[in-house]
């Protein structure tokens, strides 16, 4: 049994002996959560599994290539723009950012090493590169979304049938989904089936979808739908979806899709509807919480606390925030300050991120104060 272990790079990895070795005990997203500075940067569960002529170089090629995977995955995650992504990417080396490595299990072989690694990466030091590199990044994570997909057919409305393909396609997304956005489903189980039935959330019943969303605890929720419908005696679905409140009042409704001649049970017309419905929501949110140093603003707000710790407490949470390129304290006195902050991004993004932190902005520009959000 080995206990937790964390390098601080991963050459310091690729060098050390390691012999047998079996799971720790830990689960490997909580030991990114519980260790990396910033999750967003963390991936979790990385499999390595790698043949060589020797132990050694199959522990150094899995190491290095779970080390690059690991990378992908984080820039994929907060830079949106694909090209300026993959030319990021190119020009850039795990190593360089690395934080540390958890190895949740390992076991090297004669000519194989088979292993489950953690990577955290540096958020400063990847910030500074990004920045460097003239790029546009979001790195808050959105509140949970809940998805619930329903198949419209002749034989009435389903939301649990693990058999139908839209359905279950929806749920292996939701599962497999690793962006800033936060996919959340409810379990399949007979309470669930006999209170959510797939009529009212096809109807769009605020008292249904208010129940979901707080039985999953979002703030939000996608009803994705696919109606089958005959063009004479072609089959044809057409896909829409709109996004609702917590209370279950519309927000917006998304651009129908279809309609798609049914040539079997999973058209690939309706896997790209799926993504697209994700990605416009990937869209809203990235846009709105991004990190643009061409972007630049600063805003001055009232900071009142009731003591020196709270005071304290706020500088962390203003330093913990990356659209917060640093602030000037302007005033300081024993009910609070003032404080400029300055922006690398959208008034809207400074919001969503300090939510996180418990703190909301009030007031109009010229008289605005920061206070806890409840």
């Amino acid at each position: 049994m080995r206990a937790a272990l964390f390098f601080k790079n991963i050459t310091f990895l690729l060098i050390t002996g390691l012999c047998l070795a079996i799971t720790t005990g830990f689960a490997a997203a909580s030991a990114v959560n519980a260790n990396c500075a910033v999750p967003v940067f963390g991936v979790a569960g990385v499999m390595v599994d790698e043949r060589a002529e020797t132990a050694s170089l199959a522990r150094d090629n899995g190491a290095a290539e779970a080390a690059k995977q690991a990378f992908e995955t984080v820039i994929n995650r907060i830079v949106a723009d694909a090209d300026k992504r993959h030319a990021f990417l190119g020009q850039s080396t795990p190593d360089a950012f690395l934080d540390f490595v958890h190895i949740v299990a390992e076991n090297s072989l004669e000519q194989r090493y088979i292993a489950t690694l953690d990577f955290c990466f540096d958020a400063v030091r990847l910030r500074a590169a990004l920045t460097k590199a003239d790029l546009q990044w979001a790195e808050l994570e959105s509140p949970p979304v809940l998805v619930l997909p329903i198949w419209r057919g002749p034989d009435g409305v389903h939301a649990w049938h693990k058999h139908n393909a839209w359905i279950a396609g929806w749920w292996q997304a939701v599962d497999d989904h690793a962006g800033l956005l936060r996919l959340r489903r409810l379990t399949r189980n007979l309470a669930n089936e006999r209170r959510f039935r797939g009529e009212d959330i096809a109807a769009g019943l605020a008292t249904t979808l208010s129940a979901a969303a707080k039985q999953a605890g979002v703030s939000q929720v996608v009803v994705a739908e696919a109606a089958l419908d005959f063009n004479g005696w072609v089959p044809e679905v057409t896909v829409t979806a709109a996004l609702f409140d917590k209370d279950g009042a519309l927000i917006r409704r998304f651009d129908r899709q279809g309609p798609y001649q049914l040539a079997a049970v999973q058209p690939v017309e309706l896997a790209d509807s799926r993504d697209e419905i994700i990605r416009a929501l990937s869209r809203d949110w990235y846009a709105a919480n991004r990190i643009d140093g061409s972007a630049r603003g600063a805003i001055t707000a009232a900071v009142p606390v009731a003591s020196l710790a709270e005071w304290a407490r706020r500088l962390a949470a203003f330093e913990a925030i990356a659209v917060i390129d640093g602030y000037d304290i302007v005033t300081l006195n024993a009910a609070g300050g003032q404080i400029r902050l300055r922006l690398v991004g959208t008034r809207e993004a400074l919001e969503n991120a300090l939510a996180v932190h418990n703190l909301k902005l009030t007031g109009d520009q010229g008289d605005l104060s920061l206070v806890p959000a409840n």
